[in-house]
C-alpha cells in the first residue's frame, strides 16, 4: 500500500523540532525575487522583495486553521502544555 512510518523516529522527530514562537509569516507573489539576509548574531533577518509582500504572526495561521474557535479541552488534547498556555496568553 503506502510507505512504512517509523511511529518512535517520527514522535522524536516532533519532539525535537518544534516551532520556536513568536512564528513570522511572508506572503509574496509567486513570481516574486526576494533576497533575505541575517547578521552575524542570527537574531535579525532582512528580507528584500521587487513585491509587495505581507508580513503576519502565528495568529492568522491560528485563525485559518480554525484554533481561534476551540475550546479548552480541545486545545489541550491537540497541543502540549507549553504551547497550550501560549495560546492561551
Amino acid at each position: 500500500m503506502g510507505d512504512d512510518v517509523n511511529v518512535d523516529l517520527a514522535m522524536h522527530h516532533r519532539a525535537s523540532n518544534r516551532l520556536p514562537l513568536p512564528l513570522l509569516l511572508i506572503e509574496l507573489p509567486a513570481n516574486s525575487r526576494v533576497n533575505i539576509s541575517q547578521d552575524d548574531s542570527k537574531m535579525h533577518l532582512r528580507l528584500h522583495s521587487d513585491q509587495i509582500f505581507k508580513v503576519s504572526d502565528e495568529t492568522i495561521l491560528f485563525q485559518k486553521m480554525g484554533l481561534t474557535r476551540t475550546d479548552d479541552q480541545e486545545v489541550s488534547r491537540i497541543f502540549d502544555p507549553e504551547m497550550t498556555s501560549y495560546l492561551k496568553s
